[in-house]
């Protein structure tokens, strides 16, 4: 990717979301009363297009890593490629890797739109994200069609990135923990062992994740709370 355009600023009260459609149409910074709620895109990576140094990106149409790069759908093997050096297998599908389209926009809305033709992976899609602040919240709702010639499996989701201050705080519920595998694939599911059961705020011993997560960050007096939809919870 080559230097972006203008950053694109959504503003409700003391909220504000920036975005950068040409960044994997990624949002580069949320703020509120001025505090940085998630990681800040830097100048630097900014300027550079890296989308690794966004606050958040979008993953589709699939999310996590599909092993040895193939797989089998509808009585046929298909191949992707790798898309994340050094890593050897295709991370969160082609999204995050092109420049969205900005297709409307208002003070405290957007949305962003992509269109993927199939090359060199299987996916032939078109993708949205509508951004909508209020005072207190981000929304943000995620489409995707299948725009190609036959039926595939796809999946989709969005990327967060959070400063790990000292004392920041998780909370979440579950009921398995999935095991990592070499290369960062998905293992088997286990029963949530209890030096991993955030159904309280407790400091993080490692990156965990789930649809519905309370973040703590006392020392920037706030706390992010994230929700799905209730289509995916369940």
């Amino acid at each position: 990717m080559g230097v972006i355009s203008d950053r694109l600023a959504l503003k409700a009260g003391a909220l504000e979301v920036e975005l950068v459609p040409q960044i994997g149409g990624s949002v580069s910074a949320l703020r509120w009363r001025g505090i940085d709620l998630m990681r800040r895109l830097s100048d630097e990576d900014g300027d550079a297009g890296n989308v690794l140094g966004v606050a958040m990106f979008p993953m589709t149409p699939y999310a996590n890593r599909i092993t040895g790069n193939a797989f089998d759908f509808a009585g046929k093997r298909w191949q992707v490629l790798p898309n994340n050096p050094p890593e050897k297998f295709n991370v969160h599908g082609s999204g995050w890797h092109h420049a969205w389209t900005v297709t409307e926009a208002g003070a405290a809305d957007a949305t962003l739109s992509l269109g993927i033709a199939a090359g060199d992976e299987p996916y032939s899609y078109r993708a949205t994200q509508a951004f909508a602040i209020s005072n207190e919240s981000l929304s943000v709702t995620m489409t995707l069609t299948n725009i190609g010639p036959v039926a595939m499996p796809f999946g989709f989701g969005l990327h967060p990135w959070f400063d790990r201050d000292p004392d920041v705080t998780v909370q979440f519920g579950a009921r398995h923990f999935y095991l990592e595998e070499p290369d960062g694939l998905s293992g088997d599911p286990i029963t949530l062992p209890t030096e991993l059961d955030f159904a309280d705020a407790r400091p993080l011993p490692g990156c965990q994740s789930d649809l519905q997560t309370r973040h703590g960050q006392p020392v920037r007096n706030a706390t992010v709370e994230r929700q799905g939809s209730d289509t995916l919870q369940s």
